[in-house]
């Protein structure tokens, strides 16, 4: 009769002890999901990319205002990356870099990203002038409708309360500086397309 009792104490510690390993090991993945350290990894790497471009119009752009805007992106953005490093040292310390973000019903790698980047660097080197002032504030709004896609993604399928944050703060802010372009677009002159953003979520 004891040894019936212990072998069952026995069992009764043993699936103790293995529930409690399998509930510790989903402990990461409840608290920070992969979604955040897409959009991390992808956002720093987008945020770069407009960089470069920023910076490339701070020496081209014909325009005082268009040159004015793109020093105000490079250090807005500069900010973003340095706080977005910082998250993913406090989340994923030696994590592998994520290798793509969805975006809708599409995978973005990071290779296409900077595919993507590439082609509109050489677009705006080739340009002069007031039409590469132009073009530069386009390929910007695309940009940063990318951006606010991308965190709409962290909003609603992410799990750190703190990119969410700063996801809707992103949002607001790259909303605003749209405006700012398709007004700077008219100014300069040539066509400006309707400028559609997302809207934020909750």
């Amino acid at each position: 009769m004891k040894n019936k009792k212990h072998s069952f104490l026995t069992l009764a510690a043993f699936a103790l002890l293995t529930t409690f390993v399998a509930l510790t090991a989903t402990i990461p993945a409840l608290a920070h999901s992969d979604v955040d350290l897409e959009y991390i990894d992808l956002m720093i790497t987008h945020h770069r990319d407009g960089i470069e471009m920023a910076r490339l119009a701070e020496t081209k752009a014909e325009t005082v205002e268009v040159k004015e805007f793109a020093g105000r992106v490079i250090a807005d953005q500069e900010k973003d990356i340095a706080e977005l490093q910082a998250r993913r040292e406090q989340l994923y310390p030696g994590e592998e870099e994520a290798d793509g973000i969805n975006l809708k019903n599409k995978r973005m790698s990071v290779g296409e990203m900077k595919k993507m980047a590439e082609a509109d660097m050489k677009k705006l080197e080739a340009a002069g002038g007031k039409a590469f002032d132009h073009l530069f504030l386009d390929t910007l709004t695309r940009h940063h409708k990318m951006a606010i896609e991308m965190s709409n993604t962290q909003i609603t399928k992410g799990d750190s309360a703190e990119l969410k944050k700063f996801s809707r703060e992103t949002i607001a802010k790259q909303n605003k500086e749209i405006g700012e372009m398709a007004a700077m677009m008219k100014k300069v002159g040539g066509k400006t397309k309707a400028v559609k953003t997302s809207k934020k979520r909750s």
